[in-house]
């Protein structure tokens, strides 16, 4: 017969075996979640919007679960991108590259200016390229035409983006720029090859 002190230890390690298991349900189930959005329908997933897999579990322990994801091989790209409001998000880099979740981040912030000038500064640093005006009227930031036009006067009048210029091509076309990585003359070229050149010289 097994004494008192065995069956503790049955006990305890029966509940630590549930837990564990319990833990990597929960975790896969994130993952696999987290995975979905990102890959079938572009989207960010909220932190909260996870709770529901495990509503039982105290906050603090889902949060450290969630935590211990970033250890782990099977996990490594789920990652995690702040909102300009604070707002954690989760998103996999399997399925979304990590300036499109910033773009996703900054919408959810509902700063149209902070969100146009994120963007323009990116495509200026990253590629460099410019950013024609019509591309923020495209999903994932389906601005309608008047409002674009308010938003992006807000922001090269804000002096947070100075940096940010407007500039109209040959065929009226309008495109944005940072002048922190394209300076004035590189970005009349970079206009007039998109407008004219690249059709003069296929």
């Amino acid at each position: 017969m097994e004494s008192d002190n065995q069956l503790k230890e049955n006990e305890n390690n029966t509940l630590e075996d549930t837990q564990a298991r319990l833990a990597e349900e929960l975790q896969t189930s994130i993952a696999k979640k987290v995975r979905a959005d990102s890959e079938y329908t572009a989207k960010l997933t909220s932190i909260d919007s996870l709770r529901t897999l495990q509503p039982d579990l105290e906050f603090d322990c889902f949060k450290n679960k969630l935590a211990e994801m970033a250890e782990k091989d099977d996990f490594k790209d789920i990652q995690t991108v702040i909102a300009p409001n604070g707002i954690a998000f989760l998103y996999s880099t399997a399925f979304m590259t990590k300036q499109y979740a910033n773009i996703l981040a900054t919408i959810e912030s509902d700063d149209k200016s902070l969100l146009i000038a994120t963007t323009v500064r990116d495509d200026s640093r990253i590629y460099p390229r410019l950013t024609k005006l019509e591309f923020f009227m495209a999903p994932p930031f389906s601005m309608k035409p008047d409002g674009l036009e308010v938003h992006i006067n807000k922001t090269i009048e804000n002096e947070e983006y100075k940096d940010i210029k407007i500039l109209v091509a040959s065929t009226g076309a309008r495109y944005l720029y940072s002048n922190l990585y394209i300076n004035d003359s590189y970005a009349k070229t970079i206009a007039e090859w998109e407008e004219v050149e690249q059709f003069e010289n296929p």
